[in-house]
């Protein structure tokens, strides 16, 4: 009898086991932090605009110095760029920046990308 209980404490530990390995194979890489940038508005600032833009980790991983790129195009011609640094975006968080143009965003293509970050 004290055999078949170890047994089936066995068959659950090593289900467990196998459970937790698959439910970590598919997506991203855990270490890679999974941030995504949107746009939340453009506005006249000052001298030119500023594009209000939201950082959110939707990672577990922590990223510092990360870093946003703000393009402006007219075809194939870029007119402005501009970069803004979130010193820290903590996992499952959001960061709220600006980048700012001397051109009116409005008027042209926008692009805003990520494009680099460090490991706190």
């Amino acid at each position: 009898m004290t055999e078949w209980i170890c047994a089936g404490l066995g068959a659950i530990i090593t289900v467990a086991t196998f459970a937790v390995v698959a439910l970590d194979l598919p997506g991203a890489r855990a270490d890679i932090p999974d941030i995504r940038v949107t746009v939340k508005g453009i506005e006249p600032a000052n001298e030119g605009f500023v594009v209000r833009i939201r950082a959110r980790n939707v990672s577990d991983t922590t990223a510092a110095a990360f870093e946003i790129e703000g393009t402006l195009k007219r075809g194939s011609e870029i007119v402005e760029t501009s970069h803004v640094t979130f010193d820290y975006v903590p996992r499952g968080s959001e960061e709220n920046g600006g980048l700012w143009f001397r051109q009116d965003p409005r008027n042209l293509e926008l692009l805003v990308r990520p494009t680099g970050y460090q490991e706190p």
